[in-house]
């Protein structure tokens, strides 16, 4: 006997009779324990309770008078961002109340099996915890921001090392501010963490459009479903909307990119999983007199088609009886909360600390000050409102939230009829010194930090500002006390360097200090010329370096598709002088090598001019290296004073280190291969900059 875990509402409830439907199908031993998030919900599963006697029903209030921990969270939270800890939670319950059963996982409900799990339990043998990795296709790294394992299927064995690991995983989550996939990246320090877990390498577990390009899903003799060699177990249905009967849409689509046998996936599992879903929510639509179709109200950047309105944004944060206050003008919405207003010529808001759940703020006289006032006043949610369109009141907006501890959590536009504007979801997060610094962080990619103005070419979060770094920021001179930018300087041409250094000049005050990473080519020369003396000696340890450092010192400048020579070096298992790449590459370069290990082989042949050309013109290729005699130049003749090659834990801006961007809060550097250089904008500096097309 298996018991299962998951957890759903009412609008996705024919999603978990699906996913409970297929498991039975081929695991009539299997018992669910099924934690149902509202009454609806609830009620629909105790009808049908008959027909599903391996269903045992959990209610929310049930689970919430078990564990507080979990109610204060989501009366913190609210509904929009409360569901983080609901797994762990969830499964560290089933345990507490069943202390005899030998195994517990935890599915996500929008899974479909296609073949019994046991395929899965035999692979997992003895070990104390499963965890099934993403699996990224090339294509779709990009998405690495959501962690190294997907949290679609965990299992924990319930000894020792698996009831520590679930304790942990719990109060993680519980700890968790927000920032989706946050609880999934917590599953990438486990394999280091406790001893005994096993990553599982089934191709047809946990298959999906984001790594479904890795292998050839054919249909097999019989009528199976084939990934590769092997038998397809469970199909993850991520992110499918139904908007009504026989109306569909997957985000996931446009969010991943799918090039093998896209008629496949649509022809034989998409559209039955869709024909499935439209006749389950029919049935319980007739039954039940509720309707199961319509997108659920999210802050747009989630993958939902559309931008929600502000009202809609404010009833999903699910607080009961919220204190609601506006400020300022241009506020037309309707919301059933108590509610009260403050004028726009507002100096300071009449309430306690922390004594309003949300604070929604218009057009203000003094937005500096209001947004002083509301990190003061606001407990839980506070929404910003720029009715300008411009490029520069857009940054000059999130450096104040910035500089006045509020997180952005999502934005969108809003088109009232009356003058479009865009609306900041925010968190506020504690600050001090208040306000902060004002701090620009230039291609920060995935690595960010919510006091500094984040900036990327290719926005991955609602709080990255969309900027180009080979165009003139929308800011005036002389407005930050630093810039950082990490691996950003190689990628632009070498002509064109100079300019964009002048423009980091420009942006800091005078005082201001210049950080700056890039990868050390001097370094990697060094390296490559010891480990190449001593494989020529016939040192087979070295040959093994040596296959790396030269793709570190070329791979990147000379490539043409995404990821290179390096991806097909990390797919390899084991992985040649492993230790060795460990420590040139850092934390990040571990999930991808986790994400990739064991995963075939690109067999492709090269792509055609046109595309080569697309690629090299993309941004990911190295135009140019750098070591500290040309960076130290490069810097100094854009006027900088006091050049200074650094650690990565060494840094002349106040408290760097707390703000986690080279250095990771346990001290494991990030990109361990770089050169660290900073300098500073002289008190006393009046230069003619170069003009920047």
């Amino acid at each position: 006997m298996r018991h299962y875990c998951s957890y759903f509402d009412s609008l996705y409830t024919p999603r978990g009779l699906i996913m409970i439907g297929s498991l039975l199908q081929h695991h009539a031993d299997a018992v669910i324990h099924v934690l149902c998030l509202d009454s609806d919900c609830f009620a629909i599963l105790s009808a049908l309770s008959p027909t599903l006697p391996r269903v045992m029903l959990i209610a929310l209030g049930d689970i919430e008078a078990h564990d507080p921990g979990l109610a204060a969270h989501r009366l913190k939270w609210g509904a929009s961002d409360h569901f983080q800890p609901y797994a762990a939670c969830l499964s560290a319950y089933v345990i507490a109340r069943n202390p005899d059963i030998a195994d517990l996982t935890y599915l996500h409900a929008d899974l479909y099996f296609y073949q019994s799990p046991e395929l899965v339990f035999a692979q997992i043998g003895a070990a104390s915890v499963a965890i099934t990795p993403h699996r990224f296709a090339p294509a779709n790294l990009r998405e690495a921001r959501r962690g190294i394992f997907n949290t679609g299927w965990i299992t924990w064995r319930n000894d020792e090392t698996g009831r520590q690991c679930l304790a942990d995983y719990r109060r993680d989550c519980l700890s968790l501010e927000g920032g989706r996939f946050a609880d999934q990246t917590l599953l990438d320090r486990w394999p280091q963490r406790y001893p005994d877990v096993k990553i599982l390498e089934l191709k047809g577990l946990d298959l999906a459009l984001w790594n479904v390009d890795n292998y050839d899903v054919h249909v097999a003799p019989g009528g199976m479903l084939s990934v590769d060699d092997q038998p397809l177990i469970c199909f993850h249905f991520e992110s499918v909307e139904i908007a009504g009967q026989n109306q569909f849409s997957a985000p996931s689509f446009s969010t991943f990119q799918v090039s093998r046998s896209p008629d496949l996936l649509i022809s034989a599992l998409y559209q039955p999983y869709l024909n499935l879903l439209d006749e389950t929510s029919r049935q319980l639509s007739a039954a039940t007199g509720l309707s199961f179709y319509g997108v659920r109200p999210k802050p747009a950047g989630l993958g939902v088609p559309g931008n929600p309105t502000l009202a809609a944004v404010i009833a999903s944060a699910g607080l009961a009886q919220s204190r609601l206050l506006k400020v300022g003008d241009g506020l037309d919405f309707d919301h059933a909360a108590a509610r009260e207003s403050v004028a726009a010529d507002s100096q300071t808001l009449p309430y306690e600390d922390r004594a309003v759940d949300i604070v929604v703020i218009g057009t203000v006289n003094d937005m500096s000050g209001m947004a002083a006032e509301a990190h003061r006043v606001v407990r839980q949610l506070c929404i910003f409102c720029l009715t300008a369109g411009s490029d520069q009141a857009e940054a000059e907006l999130r450096l104040l939230l910035a500089r006045h501890g509020f997180e952005i959590q999502s934005a969108w536009s809003e088109d009232t009829g009356l003058a479009p504007r865009k609306l900041f979801l925010c968190r506020p997060f504690d600050l001090t010194p208040f306000p902060g610094p004002a701090l620009l962080n230039i291609g920060c990619g995935g690595s960010r930090h919510p006091a500094w103005l984040n900036v990327d070419i290719a926005p991955g979060h609602a709080a990255v500002f969309d900027w180009n770094i080979r165009t003139p920021f929308p800011l005036p001179g002389e407005t930050f006390d630093a810039v950082y930018h990490s691996h950003v300087l190689e990628h632009l041409p070498k002509n064109e360097a100079p300019g964009f250094i002048s423009e980091c000049f420009r942006l800091l005050k005078p005082g201001g200090i210049l950080r700056v990473a890039i990868p050390d080519l001097e370094a990697i020369c060094r390296v490559y010329l010891h480990q190449v003396e001593r494989a020529s000696a016939g040192d087979p340890l070295a040959a093994e370096r040596y296959d790396w450092i030269i793709l570190e010192l070329l791979d990147q400048t000379v490539r043409n598709r995404p990821g290179g020579a390096m991806i097909d070096f990390f797919r390899r298992n084991p992985l040649p002088a492993e230790s060795f790449i460990l420590e040139r590459i850092g934390a990040e370069g571990r999930g991808l090598i986790q994400a990739l290990r064991g995963t075939p082989t690109r067999q492709e042949p090269d792509p055609p001019a046109e595309a080569i050309g697309r690629f090299r013109l993309s941004g990911e290729i190295h135009q140019w290296m750098y070591d500290r005699f040309s960076l130290s130049r490069l810097i100094a003749t854009a006027g900088f004073e006091a050049v200074t090659v650094t650690g990565a834990d060494g840094s002349a801006i106040s408290g760097f280190n707390a703000y986690g961007l080279d250095v990771e809060p346990g001290g494991a550097v990030r990109k361990p291969d770089s050169l660290f250089m900073e300098a500073r904008r002289p008190n006393d500096a009046v230069l003619q900059l170069p003009a920047r097309s």
